[in-house]
């Protein structure tokens, strides 16, 4: 049990939201409008590292690893359950950075508790006889991750998953046309917050400092698909097409990109060409987030039992590194300077949010299929 106290006054000291509690207050409120709309006595919300975007939206908690839920029940109540508790201490974990009064810890298997006890907690915290909803469920682990088990699959994977490197790129700079100034004569342009928070995130993402030196996140990807021996001719004839001027669709056709992540990057483009700018905010804070450290451990095995995965595994530790540390918070924080009160504007970034997170289903299911044919063939 944890020694160190975590309840809400001991975490006051460390406690400095982003927003406001007014702002929090503002988006609790909206998920009961809906659960009144939907006729639910609590709205159950699942997140994990991988994903934590949901949970952090609601609590300012962002779990480190493991699982994360909120239990928002129609009468006031919020509750987080989490198993993301660092050497069985809360306080460890970033729990300090909880606003919510209720929160119940799990050690979890990584501590030698129960795989479901978090769910358990989570459970205990809504009301006998209850009407649930259930969100979340699309950054549950995916089959994929554990089947990531030897070379074959990694370079697979990576064959396909770099296409959506690529685009989370373009969706990046999407926003950074729309929310600066990127033309001549220069003129300020878009919220002072938003600029500041989107440059931040292009200056890691587009030039990183690793290895003693400076590079972009979709670089350092095909540096480790070199290294794993992946085959990068099609990303590569790809890439050679859009320098050449070829419309992105038009490449995607002309190089036979994957069918999985074809499908992937044609919904991303739609949005870059048709969505408004607070839609793609949306689809980039909710919906990108998927290299989890469940993930992250299975590539981790195999480079320790074969190699040649070194430069792939730091790629996956930064990634999640920025994503939990940096980049989610200063999403949530644009997504929010973009939206403010227009319910219009939040009911549109749902509809995008539940496209990309459908659509990355489908990018996994594809990739979880194309390893098992190869290991047939």
């Amino acid at each position: 049990m944890p020694r160190i106290p975590f309840d809400l006054e001991a975490r006051r000291p460390y406690l400095v939201p982003p927003f406001t509690d007014a702002e929090y207050d503002r988006r609790l409120a909206g998920v009961r409008r809906e659960m009144a709309r939907e006729g639910l006595d609590a709205l159950c919300v699942y997140g994990n590292a991988g994903a934590p975007s949901a949970v952090t939206y609601l609590t300012n908690f962002t779990p480190a690893f493991g699982s994360a839920f909120v239990v928002v029940g129609g009468d006031g109540r919020v509750t987080v359950a989490t198993d993301s508790v660092l050497h069985g201490e809360p306080m460890h974990s970033m729990i300090w950075a909880c606003r919510v009064a209720d929160v119940r810890v799990a050690l979890g298997p990584v501590y030698g508790g129960a795989t479901d006890e978090v769910g358990r907690l989570a459970a205990d915290a809504v009301p006998a006889g209850a009407r649930v909803g259930i969100a979340g469920t699309a950054a549950l682990p995916h089959p994929l991750y554990a089947a990531l088990d030897s070379h074959h699959a990694i370079r697979t994977f990576q064959e396909h998953h770099v296409f959506a490197v690529w685009d989370f790129m373009s969706l990046l700079k999407s926003l950074q046309r729309n929310l600066t100034c990127v033309e001549l004569p220069w003129v300020p342009t878009g919220p002072t917050g938003s600029r500041r928070l989107i440059n931040d995130i292009v200056l890691v993402e587009e030039s990183d400092e690793l290895r003693g030196g400076f590079i972009s996140h979709f670089e350092l990807y095909l540096a480790g698909m070199t290294e794993a021996g992946a085959d990068t001719s099609v990303i590569g004839a790809f890439i050679d097409k859009l320098r050449a001027g070829r419309p992105v669709l038009a490449a995607v056709q002309e190089t036979g990109v994957p069918t999985p992540a074809a499908d992937f990057v044609r919904l991303t483009w739609g949005l870059i060409e048709r969505a408004p700018v607070h839609v793609q905010a949306a689809a980039f804070a909710f919906g990108r987030e998927d290299l989890i450290p469940e993930m992250f451990s299975q590539v981790v095995g195999v480079n320790q039992r074969i190699g040649s995965l070194d430069t792939f595994v730091d790629y996956l530790a930064r990634h999640i590194e920025v994503d939990g540390e940096e980049h989610t918070p200063m999403a949530m924080q644009m997504l929010a300077d973009l939206c403010g009160d227009d319910e219009a504007k939040w009911a549109e970034c749902a509809t995008a949010v539940n496209l990309a997170l459908d659509a990355r289903v489908r990018l996994w299911d594809g990739i979880l299929a194309a390893i098992g044919e190869r290991a047939v063939a």
